[in-house]
């Protein structure tokens, strides 16, 4: 059962007590919420001045709950108070400081947030408030204390009178609990009334620690003292509690005290109302004790015996009950010796069936779609997602697809990929047609579908990966009219694609609107911003968010530090990268460069051409204790070769193989990369030899590009050479499979027959398929020379493999 919290009862004792009835007969408006609507011609409805919202006149509360989260009212209270500046007037009125409010609202702050009473002694605390507001005299904890005290007994009061005053019954929860840390237990008795607008209102009524016995006569002892100290033993309904049996005892006594002047309805009959979700639980416990020992059993036999004689046997009874099935795939799950073994009751290709039968029948009709999706049985997955997404794409049924690809992103037991929402949007065609965004939620308003704060974040991923910047604007924008309130999560995902297409001041505005909401920035946000900035080369608007980003209370790591000084190269200011990057290094608070760093830093000057200062980087970087990856080796090398300086390439892989850093087959392999790529054949050939005799394993990339090249050029017999030397050597499992086919062709077209076979018997061994686009071109060479026969056992051989 849930309990409230504490402060969710002090909040709504404040509110009540200060609601005030709107009677219909009234010429009279006196609620201040009237100012911000207008009421009807038949008086029975008010309209929202902001958003022209209409809303049926029923009590104030649910008119002041829309303002609070009414987004054109405040956008235009922003612009009114953006105009104010521009005239020059003050932006904010003179509030007079009130001690007594202020303590106050420190008072609730503890409360509301479980801060210790300690955190007013606390040395920046203090700093802290003393900056907002000088005259604030922070008391001691002690004081807290006591302020604390005095705000729950006048919050009590408050509560103790709306009972009072409460024309309808109540309604008793109460359950209790052991804590872990200290076994001490507590109990805890909630209030649930509906007032007098219609309100469902739960409060605490008491919350105790239970130092005497747990018996049922305890238990109504101490609920009869609270129920007449609060006044209102006489206005009780029901009362919910779970299944122990000490629970049953309270209750009959309690109701026999209740029911001495037939005050229950019903005289009681309904009084004792069992929590549902305990039964269920105790339900499920059993099951599980009743099916473990002969699950034990039938598992232990099937490992005796080949496991497929018993187990469909078994698999086949246990279908016939839908428990029986749960339990199984519940308890194999639970025991990871038989992981392997786990029994699905659904295949993919059931569920399938079932979610794309639910979909067609749903353009006929006017169920829930979304509900009725959700009691196919079986596991979803993304083959699932895919292959429902596949035939509404073929039945071009993009709204129907979208919902379905909306609906699954929400279940609790999956996820969409990146690779899905890629799919989604190649699919359905988004970035062509973005007013399908528009069209999924103007069909969820139009069947009154609950639109939640989760499914706007999945619609935002689609928008974010068919890059429609303003689209997720306009999503963002419609929230408050689902009565959505976005978070710092969605405002993340519209800031990051307005930074990644270089809307930085769009993105800079979305960072001051969250701010009217209370929300703020986190360092994803910050981050985000930044590189934008820099991206665009605003490098000042950059450092000044940095200052901005530190003022808030969130520190700049070497992550925002390295996307700066990236954008110092991006802009040609090289001498303040320099300059920069050592104020970083004199510094040891989480700016220290890391490799990433540095390797970026190198990447930025070889792409200039300043491959010899990149050295001396290198130099420095090894100095600070951060030595070199097999990327940074790299870069040096690629752009060592393009400038032509190869043998500055080789005295670098030597200095970095003899300190240990970067493996010799890594730097090499790399080193044949850069001369293949700059056309130097010759150099590459030698240097490939050399590794081979060497018994330096080339990477696979390095052996397939060679090879490919050499194929390429017509020299077949010497690619197939390499190769025979690589398999002399085992170096041929990080070859691409491709390379096999190619040659192959090569050796076929030339006429190289005895080579062909050979190599053939090799892809046999290493069961290499042949690749569709040389399989025609072999077998007509083969055809073409007279071979038939050799054509003949390929195709056999390849059925084998």
């Amino acid at each position: 059962m849930s309990v409230p919290s504490s402060m969710d009862s002090i909040d709504g004792v404040s509110n009540s007590s200060k609601r005030k009835k709107l009677s219909g007969s009234q010429n009279t408006l006196r609620s201040n919420v009237w100012l911000e609507f207008e009421r009807s011609k038949d008086k029975q409805s008010a309209i929202c001045k902001h958003c022209k919202e209409t809303f049926r006149v029923n009590g104030t509360s649910s008119l002041r709950n829309h303002l609070n989260r009414c987004f054109m009212k405040k956008q235009n209270e922003s612009g009114q108070e953006r105009s104010r500046k521009d005239e020059g007037t003050p932006s904010t009125k003179m509030i007079k400081f009130c001690q007594e409010r202020s303590r106050k609202d420190l008072s609730g702050m503890i409360v509301k947030h479980n801060y210790p009473f300690s955190m007013v002694e606390h040395e920046y605390f203090r700093k802290f408030v003393n900056n907002l507001q000088p005259q604030f005299d922070l008391k001691h904890r002690n004081t807290v204390r006591g302020d604390i005290v005095k705000l729950y007994k006048e919050e009590k009061n408050a509560l103790y009178s709306i009972l009072g005053k409460l024309s309808s019954r109540v309604s008793l929860t109460t359950d209790l609990w052991t804590t872990q840390c200290t076994r001490d237990s507590y109990m805890c008795l909630t209030v649930h009334y509906i007032d007098d607008d219609w309100v469902l209102r739960n409060k605490i009524l008491n919350f105790r620690l239970m130092d005497c016995s747990h018996t049922g006569s305890e238990l109504e002892r101490i609920i009869m003292k609270c129920l007449l100290d609060w006044n209102v033993d006489k206005k009780v309904s029901t009362i919910t509690v779970d299944n122990a049996s000490s629970n049953d005892v309270m209750v009959s006594l309690l109701k026999a005290n209740l029911n001495q002047d037939k005050l229950l309805v019903f005289n009681g009959k309904f009084f004792h109302i069992r929590c549902t979700t305990h039964i269920l639980t105790l339900i499920v416990k059993d099951g599980l004790s009743a099916m473990g020992n002969t699950l034990e059993k039938v598992l232990e036999s099937s490992r005796s015996s080949p496991r497929y004689s018993i187990l469909p046997y078994c698999t086949n009874f246990m279908a016939n009950n839908l428990v029986s099935r749960y339990l199984l795939t519940t308890f194999l799950f639970q025991n990871p010796n038989y992981s392997l073994m786990v029994v699905r009751p659904y295949s993919s290709s059931s569920s399938v069936e079932n979610y794309w039968k639910l979909l067609q029948r749903s353009n006929d009709s006017q169920t829930n779609l979304e509900k009725t999706l959700t009691n196919v049985r079986g596991k979803l997955d993304s083959s699932i997602v895919e292959i429902i997404l596949k035939r509404c794409s073929i039945n071009r049924s993009s709204l129907l697809g979208l919902r379905f690809f909306i609906w699954a992103g929400l279940q609790p037991d999956y996820r969409h990929t990146s690779y899905m929402f890629n799919k989604a949007c190649k699919l359905f065609e988004i970035h062509q047609k973005p007013q399908t965004i528009s069209d999924v939620l103007e069909s969820y308003r139009m069947e009154n579908r609950l639109v939640s704060v989760k499914t706007f974040k999945v619609v935002l991923n689609l928008c974010g990966e068919a890059k429609l910047a303003d689209e997720a604007l306009g999503l963002l924008r419609k929230m408050g009219e689902f009565g959505c309130r976005p978070d710092t999560t969605i405002f993340n995902v519209v800031i990051r694609m307005f930074s990644d297409k270089g809307g930085m001041d769009v993105a800079q505005g979305l960072m001051r609107e969250m701010a009217l909401i209370d929300l703020y920035p986190d360092l994803s946000t910050y981050i985000t911003v930044i590189k934008g900035f820099c991206r665009v080369g605003r490098l000042e608007d950059a450092c000044q968010l940095i200052e901005v980003m530190r003022n808030h209370g969130c520190v700049p790591n070497v992550v925002v530090y390295s996307i700066l000084l990236d954008g110092y190269c991006k802009i040609g200011n090289f001498d303040r990268a320099l300059e920069f990057l050592g104020e970083m290094e004199k510094e040891d608070n989480g700016r220290m460069p890391n490799i990433v760093t540095y390797t970026s830093l190198i990447q930025n000057f070889c792409e200039k051409g300043k491959t010899m200062e990149a050295l001396t980087i290198l130099d420095r970087m090894e100095s600070r204790g951060c030595f070199p990856n097999r990327v940074t080796v790299s870069t040096l090398v690629k752009h060592l070769v393009f400038e032509g300086n190869i043998e500055a390439a080789y005295k670098l892989i030597d200095k970095v193989i003899a300190n240990g850093i970067v493996s010799r087959n890594e730097c090499y392999s790399s080193l044949v990369l850069s001369l293949l790529q700059n056309k130097k054949m010759d150099e590459a050939k030698k240097l490939f030899i050399w590794m081979l005799g060497n018994q330096i394993k080339p990477d696979g990339l390095a052996c397939s590009i060679l090879i490919k090249q050499l194929c390429l050029e017509g020299s077949i017999l010497h690619g197939f050479e390499y190769y025979v030397e690589m398999e002399k050597r085992d170096f041929l499992a990080s070859v691409d499979s491709d390379i096999s086919s190619i040659l192959l062709a090569g050796l076929c077209q030339q006429g190289h027959l005895v080579e062909a076979v050979r190599l053939i018997n090799a892809m046999v061994e290493r069961k290499i398929k042949l690749k569709a686009p040389y399989a025609d071109s072999i077998f007509e060479s083969l055809h073409k020379s007279g071979e038939s026969e050799l054509a003949l056992h390929l195709m056999r051989v390849q059925e084998l493999v």
